[in-house]
């Protein structure tokens, strides 16, 4: 159980547990530093947030590749420093993190897709001792093909993230807190439905596949 700060909106609040912490969770599983480079494969609600975490954090190049040129957009709004549409990654993902780095590549690439190809082309972009996390394939799936000895050479590191720890939703809340100026974390919850119309707002969230939708109580009596 997490006390909000006060001032900390309801519609910004409520993600954080779940997208907002696992975006957290895995930052800490990146370990990127100030001045390096991140790869954010997917611009959904955790591809956002985290795009924001890497800002604040002070990460020079921000790359998120998406399939929506939509959510690309938002994604600066969010903190990305470049964007890539998801057909043109494979080529283009790991020459891009190349120029921006005096050809070292990407520190870390955080995967919310679970898309094998993005998976494969974020693998390809990243420098010798970078790390990639795996979160989004949380479904079946076609196999990944990587390059053991690639993963040998460059000392690289694979880890996966299921959820996130107490210490990520507590880092969550106050980076949402801390941030409230600074990025659109409202834009995130795009429609709002009363909760004795549940109904509806299933409906609203499969048919338009929003970042977010949010069911309100009724007010206190």
């Amino acid at each position: 159980i997490v006390p909000l700060p006060d001032g900390l909106p309801d519609a910004v609040a409520c993600p954080a547990n779940c997208a907002v912490a696992t975006a957290a969770g895995a930052m800490r599983l990146a370990g990127t530093e100030p001045g390096g480079t991140a790869v954010i494969l997917g611009a959904g609600m955790l591809g956002l947030n985290a795009c924001a975490m890497a800002a604040a954090a002070g990460l020079e190049h921000i790359i998120a590749v998406d399939v929506r040129p939509e959510r690309l957009d938002l994604a600066r709004a969010f903190g990305a420093t470049q964007t890539l549409a998801a057909g043109e990654a494979a080529a283009a993902l790991a020459r891009l993190a190349a120029d921006l780095t005096a050809g070292r590549g990407a520190d870390a690439v955080l995967e919310f897709t679970g898309n094998a190809a993005a998976t494969e082309a974020g693998f390809n972009c990243l420098r010798t001792g970078g790390r990639l996390i795996l979160v989004g394939a949380v479904f079946p799936g076609p196999p990944l093909q990587l390059d053991p000895e690639r993963i040998i050479r460059r000392l690289l590191r694979l880890e996966g993230l299921h959820n996130y720890t107490p210490a990520d939703l507590l880092a969550a809340v106050a980076f949402l807190a801390g941030n409230l100026a600074r990025f659109p974390f409202a834009r995130l919850v795009e429609a709002t439905f009363p909760l004795t119309d549940h109904a509806s707002a299933i409906r609203h969230a499969l048919d338009e596949a929003p970042f977010r939708v949010a069911l309100v109580p009724p007010p206190a009596r």
